[in-house]
């Protein structure tokens, strides 16, 4: 273990010199595969590799099994490792100039106020100055973002919605008004050619000129030529108000067409977001059941002689899922559970109150907003309560948590 990395579970690794894939604390592949390589990737290796040959394998299986060869430096690790370095070479370029924590930590969050998230992580995780302080927070602010994304893939997924019933209303507006002028052309049409077909009469009859003459002058001062000119004139104009009509919706058209094609191309990249999320939760749900169906017997026999003597444990973050198993372990300990999930559906003003009912405060750092951590923090520091963080949201953390706190009573007599 290296001095600066003593609290990590990372092999050494020579100072000045980027880690290898594999050399990568192994739960940090799902993230990182799932951040920075896409699945058209990933398959291009499969074939390169000769690792995947059934043609109907899921996205779903081509990570898993890509995620599970980057533990080791096989010859699929090494083309994992290759790709990455050549897609974000100019990330790499520009983390490489960092020499401390501190300037390592800056060039991550300006990375992140910009939105470029794939190839700063990358670059971040693979450098040779990465402290776990800062691999434990930028795994968890990758992993919010992620929370973030499926929030904004709803809000999109709903606006291709809205412009779709709008498309739909704006068509059947533009079909009923051009029936409705087709149909007052018709009228007029028709009229148009009864009034020929009289005309095409009196010649037949064989009148004078004279007498028609006489008859044309009777007819334009008459009434019926008077409204008929005024219908036509009427006409003119309503027929170049549907032609500017119909043109301005045509153009409206255009541009309704123009998004929704770009909201299709959106919602075609949000559904493989969510694919790829759904999987990445179905493999984290998978990994905490079998987790605590394996650690459960050995745990509790491991602390069976905990006893929290009637304390009121908060926990503030975690996974929903976990909580119920979380408060029947610390009431069978002597204890009671209280839990406030760092803001995400419960108010964050309701946290103080907790804070005040707690006697000992645990946080898992990599399921919990900074907010509500740091306002856990202070709050135990200005109180003099304990505040243990936990490396993560699983039973042995929790366990060692209130080994850690109950220990640190005992020491300052509390």
């Amino acid at each position: 273990m290296c001095d600066n990395c003593k609290h990590c579970e990372m092999p050494h690794i020579q100072h000045g010199r980027r880690k290898k894939l594999w050399e990568i604390r192994s739960d940090m592949h799902c993230s990182i595969l799932g951040t920075c390589l896409e699945h058209a990737e990933l398959m291009k290796i499969a074939h390169q590799s000769g690792q995947i040959s059934d043609p109907n394998v899921t996205e779903y299986q081509v990570h898993s099994h890509f995620v599970h060869l980057a533990e080791e430096p096989n010859r699929p690790a090494r083309l994992m490792h290759k790709k990455l370095d050549q897609k974000y070479h100019t990330a790499i370029r520009t983390f490489a100039s960092a020499r401390t924590e501190s300037e390592l930590k800056k060039l991550w969050f300006e990375s992140l106020e910009k939105g470029d998230v794939p190839g700063p992580y990358w670059a971040l995780m693979s450098h040779p100055c990465l402290t776990h302080s800062l691999l434990i927070q930028a795994f968890g602010e990758v992993h919010m973002l992620s929370h973030l994304n499926g929030a904004n893939n709803h809000a999109k997924a709903k606006s291709l919605k809205t412009v779709k019933k709008a498309l739909a209303k704006t068509k059947r507006q533009l079909i009923l008004q051009s029936e409705k002028r087709q149909s007052t052309i018709n009228q007029h049409a028709k009229q148009i050619k009864e009034l020929k077909q009289k005309l095409m009469v009196a010649e037949q009859n064989s009148l004078s000129n004279e007498e028609l003459s006489e008859r044309l002058r009777q007819f334009e001062s008459g009434d019926q030529y008077q409204t008929l000119k005024h219908d036509a004139e009427q006409l003119t104009i309503e027929l170049d108000r549907a032609v500017r009509a119909r043109d301005d919706y045509a153009n409206r058209l255009d541009l309704m067409n123009q998004e929704l094609s770009a909201l299709k191309k959106d919602f075609a990249t949000v559904v493989k977001k969510v694919k790829h999320l759904e999987l990445e939760s179905t493999l984290e749900q998978r990994s905490e059941i079998q987790s605590r169906d394996n650690l459960e017997v050995s745990i509790l026999s491991e602390y069976d002689s905990l006893d929290l003597t009637g304390k009121n444990i908060a926990y503030v973050g975690g996974r929903p899922t976990t909580i119920r198993n979380f408060r029947d372990l610390v009431e069978n300990l002597n204890g009671t559970l209280i839990h406030h999930d760092g803001g995400i559906h419960d108010n964050m003003k309701s946290l103080t109150g907790v804070l005040n009912r707690a006697d000992i405060v645990l946080c898992p750092i990599e399921c919990v907003s900074h907010g509500a951590c740091n306002k856990a923090k202070s709050y135990c520091k200005r109180t003099a309560k304990p505040f243990v963080p936990l490396r993560s949201t699983g039973i042995s953390s929790l366990i060692s948590g209130l080994k850690q706190s109950c220990q640190f009573r005992l020491q300052t007599g509390s």
